[in-house]
């Protein structure tokens, strides 16, 4: 009985000690079994972050070479949309918009739009610089249409030179806008070249052998004419009969009227904006005063409220709906179309304007400041007010200038001043 028991347990010992290398066998493979699932888990983790990351770099670089090849082009524009000078900011504005809506409809960019971003100055200098201010910080804009006034282009000049934008006043006509300030140009002829140009009209044209000047004291764009204009009669041996200055808020002009009525003047040159000098104009003829009147570019809008009393009078302009050339024409039938008016001479400027900050955009096929200006140094560009070819200061170089005759209520070309 006892070597039964002895024997039985030696197998009992033996079957556990297989019973428990059984076990660690089996706990092994499945820890291993167990860290193999991990790892792989593990790896396609991995991959599958890898393949996020890189599908996610495709798409942004997707994303970044479509936005390259269709991202706007911002071009900033200051106009005095309400105010007593609207008629010029409306017109130029509108000019503007058409040579962008006209260049976009032909891809003119290749697959890039221009997008305007328009803000109403009220013709005022502080509005005028916060607005350009606004422009550069929130708008981001490449470079700027305007503004259109001499007053507020002054004013904005010297702050897209430290901006390092691109600026183009389409009719900022005063001599002092451009000079100092290599970043900014002009559409338009300055002060100086059109007063030196409508005294030789006066000499040339008209005949008159005593010239009175009436000019707006509280105007850059008046009293700069007016100096200008008398250098030349006076020069060309012409009689000052007077040379008086009024005051903006001025409404009654009677006084004056008397004056000038006394001293009995054949011509009277009256370089002031429209609202103004049809008020003055009317004033003086009904006063019994049977001189010949001229005026400046500022004239250019006069026909809308006041054609009754410009009717004879004369006035220099860049630009005439009646010019017969095929460019002119062009533009005139789309202005018309678009707006249900015929454009003015501002309205012109500000389509030149807008062409021409395009023309730079393309050729220098970038938007960086210093590109677009070293284009615009050396452009050549045909525009519906003549050729726009710029001289070191940045005004356009010999621009023709036509003279104006209101016969009938219209405007017509009286004659046109070759380029000097």
């Amino acid at each position: 009985m006892s070597c039964k028991i002895g024997k039985g347990i030696k197998i009992m010992k033996k079957f556990m000690a297989v019973l428990v290398a059984l076990m660690l066998v089996l706990t092994a493979c499945g820890d291993a079994g167990k860290n193999q699932g991990t790892t792989d888990k593990k790896d396609e983790s991995t991959k599958t972050e890898t393949t996020k990351t890189e599908t996610t770099k495709t798409e942004t670089n997707a994303k970044d070479d479509a936005k390259a090849q269709t991202s706007d082009v911002k071009i900033g524009m200051l106009a005095p949309l309400s105010g007593p000078v609207a008629e010029y900011g409306v017109a130029s504005s509108n000019g503007t918009k058409l040579a962008f809506e006209m260049l976009n409809s032909k891809n003119y960019l290749e697959g890039k739009n221009i997008v305007p971003i328009a803000y109403d100055t009220e013709a005022d200098q502080t509005k005028a610089v916060n607005l350009f201010n606004k422009l550069v910080s929130n708008d981001e804009i490449v470079a700027l249409v305007g503004p259109v006034i001499s007053s507020t282009s002054l004013a904005v000049a010297p702050v897209a030179m430290d901006e390092n934008i691109l600026m183009i006043t389409p009719t900022g006509t005063h001599l002092d806008i451009t000079p100092d300030y290599p970043n900014v140009f002009r559409a338009c002829f300055i002060d100086p070249y059109q007063g030196m140009l409508a005294g030789q009209f006066a000499v040339e044209n008209l005949g008159a052998k005593k010239v009175a000047v009436v000019y707006n004291v509280g105007s850059d764009y008046s009293v700069g004419l007016a100096k200008e204009f008398t250098k030349v009669v006076e020069a060309a041996g012409l009689e000052i009969t007077n040379n008086e200055g009024y005051n903006e808020e001025d409404k009654d002009f009677s006084a004056l009227a008397a004056k000038l009525k006394a001293s009995a003047p054949e011509l009277i040159f009256v370089p002031d904006y429209y609202n103004k000098v049809g008020t003055i104009v009317g004033q003086f003829k009904a006063a019994g005063i049977e001189a010949a009147f001229l005026g400046g570019d500022g004239w250019d809008g006069v026909l809308a409220n006041f054609a009754k009393e410009a009717e004879g009078c004369y006035y220099l302009t860049h630009f005439s709906v009646n010019d017969p050339s095929n460019t002119t024409s062009e533009f005139v039938k789309a202005y018309k179309e678009k707006y249900g008016v015929e454009p003015s001479s501002f309205a012109a400027l500000g389509y030149d304007a807008g062409l021409v900050v395009a023309e730079a955009v393309k050729t220098a096929g970038s938007t960086n400041p210093e590109d677009l200006v070293k284009v615009m140094e050396n452009m050549q560009f045909q525009g519906v007010t003549g050729l726009l070819q710029f001289d070191e200061e940045g005004n356009p170089k010999n621009k023709d200038v036509t003279v104006i005759k209101v016969v009938d209520g219209k405007a017509t070309i009286e004659t046109k001043i070759k380029g000097k």
